[in-house]
């Protein structure tokens, strides 16, 4: 027996059946997943003889939502565009091409020839991966597909750093957006260079102007429009350097030179070199090596203790910690397992089964890896190691572990170091204050106020 389709995805469904290319602005959750299967297979085929060819781009950890998806509506005829070059061309060919067909964001590397197989539709699933008009794969995608009856884009955060990133996402279904089909004469036309030098902001009116034609367009909903946002208890777990450290710390601060113990380990001259040997030394760590252990040792109290019997998402930014924090989670006898990337897509996806069913208590994840696509609802709480860089990243992870018909709250727990590099991005990324470049700079000067007192 199907599954009854929810009251934001009856919602989406009217919507669908009004355009050929549709976009669904529609936060995680809200089932848009279910609401492009049930319309696609409504298409008529190019080739009846054939049958439907729909091909679904996506990032690496949103591909085993789309698995499960698939299989719980009984749709068994898929495969993943995966291996090497002739294997991917052999699956392309005709006599082998499924009715769907998965592959990530990056595979148009490998196998370019995509654009040359007559797809039926073609999904674009957190179509934010083509918001930058120079990227290469954001000029693969508008210049090829044109011919396509079907083009969609799905994602819950289509513009995380401003709305002239609609743009090139809007162009790929229509071809144009806001009268124009060239980036630059719609960012000329609408925008003007940041005051600062930094980046360009839209000119007056601008803004609300683009949001009444993405609203003409595209289908968005969130979550809190249908009631179904699930609250979220934030709480903080304030660490103190010890002495070594904090010296270690101003001296990068001050100087730009990373020294531990009167020896020189490295110096820069680049900002954000500078503020990631921060952001390492607060979780403890130069150089990749452990030299304190705070973050760690409270770690395994609480999951030895008031979350003993919680499975429990932890959020990590570079690989030495996430593979440090494993080890001695095993060592303390704390079952879990750690994605980052270079886990193969085939074992992110047999993870995320493992979690569901409840198999290991900790997934430790690589913000990067992780912020789209899986669902890891199993968990109530998702413990960040450190802030990740950047708003998008920091409420993508957040959602993670949402469902909207859990009834508790979600604990969202943050490790950070007091009066440090990581409260103060902490603070910007909850205040959504990080969207530019020449932010950069106002952090360290929050940085050193914060330091002055």
């Amino acid at each position: 027996m199907k599954r009854r389709l929810r009251s934001p995805q009856l919602k989406a469904m009217k919507y669908v059946d009004r355009t050929d290319h549709p976009a669904l602005f529609m936060e995680m959750r809200l089932g848009k997943t279910l609401v492009v299967i049930r319309k696609c297979n409504r298409y008529i085929p190019r080739n009846r003889k054939d049958g439907l060819r729909i091909l679904i781009v996506a990032t690496n950890s949103a591909l085993g939502s789309w698995e499960e998806e698939l299989i719980e509506e009984k749709e068994f005829d898929f495969q993943f565009l995966q291996g090497t070059k002739k294997q991917r061309l052999k699956m392309l060919k005709k006599k082998n091409l499924k009715k769907w067909n998965l592959i990530n964001k990056e595979g148009w590397i490998a196998i370019p020839e995509l654009a040359l197989v007559k797809w039926d539709a073609v999904i674009l699933d957190e179509s934010h991966f083509i918001k930058n008009p120079r990227a290469k794969i954001t000029k693969f995608f508008l210049k090829n597909f044109r011919r396509i009856p079907h083009r969609w884009i799905l994602t819950g955060t289509p513009a995380p750093q401003g709305v002239e990133e609609f743009w090139t996402q809007l162009c790929f279904l229509n071809g144009a957006f806001m009268g124009t089909s060239n980036f630059w004469n719609f960012r000329s036309k609408y925008f003007s260079p940041h005051p600062f030098g930094y980046g360009f902001e839209p000119n007056i009116g601008v803004e609300t102007k683009i949001k009444e034609e993405v609203a003409k367009v595209a289908f968005v909903l969130r979550r809190e429009d249908v009631k179904l946002d699930v609250p979220k208890v934030y709480e903080r777990r304030f660490f103190t350097m010890p002495p070594a450290i904090e010296k270690t710390y101003n001296t990068l601060l001050d100087e730009m030179i990373l020294e531990f113990k009167n020896k020189e380990i490295k110096r820069t001259k680049f900002a954000p070199v500078k503020l990631q040997y921060l952001r390492q030394l607060c979780s403890g760590f130069i150089e990749k090596e452990l030299v304190w252990n705070a973050k760690i040792n409270e770690l395994i109290d609480l999951l030895s203790g008031e979350l003993k019997n919680d499975q429990v998402v932890l959020w990590v930014n570079f690989n030495h910690e996430l593979h440090e924090i494993s080890r001695q989670l095993k060592s303390s006898g704390i079952s879990c397992r750690k994605m980052y990337g270079a886990t193969s897509p085939v074992t992110r996806r047999r993870f995320v089964r493992e979690f569901k069913k409840g198999k290991f208590q900790v997934f430790i994840i690589q913000s990067a890896v992780g912020e789209t696509g899986m669902n890891l609802s199993a968990a109530d709480t998702a413990i960040y190691f450190s802030p990740p860089l950047g708003v998008k990243t920091r409420s993508q992870t957040e959602d993670r572990i949402l469902d909207v018909y859990k009834k508790g709250p979600l604990l969202i727990l943050d490790f950070i170091v007091k009066n440090s590099a990581e409260q103060v991005l902490l603070d910007n990324l909850l205040a959504d204050q990080m969207k530019s470049k020449w932010n950069l700079k106002r952090i360290f000067k929050m940085i050193e106020r914060q330091r002055n007192g």
